[in-house]
């Protein structure tokens, strides 16, 4: 299973997003293998962004807290709202297509999603 969060920004935090980066980009690449997809949801103003979304490849939503209240972006308090996702991959390029099959009107899964 997947989880994560989706986040929205504290109002405009260009300035802060732009003082933590370089220490979330470093921690970010100290989990990169644990992690599904993330990154910025951009606002209609270029280069300034509205909020965040990860989503890490963990067991557990005690290991993705874990992996989440670790990151400088989270610990410098940049979010106003923070929900925490469960995803199950179930169709697309990284699950290789669709994950399941319709045989005589039933449905077998093909495989384990991501």
């Amino acid at each position: 299973m997947i989880h994560g969060y989706l986040c929205t920004d504290r109002g405009d935090q260009t300035a802060v997003r732009r003082k933590f980066l370089m220490d979330h980009l470093r921690y970010i690449e100290t989990i990169a293998d644990k992690i599904f997809i993330a990154g910025p949801e951009p606002s209609d103003i270029p280069g300034v962004y509205k909020g965040s979304l990860i989503l890490y490849k963990v067991d557990t939503a005690e290991q993705a807290k874990a992996l989440f209240d670790a990151d400088p972006y989270a610990k410098a308090d940049i979010w106003e709202s923070v929900r925490p996702i469960s995803f199950n991959p179930a169709v697309g390029d990284h699950v290789g297509g669709v994950t399941w099959k319709i045989i005589d009107g039933q449905v077998q899964m093909l495989k384990k999603p991501a």
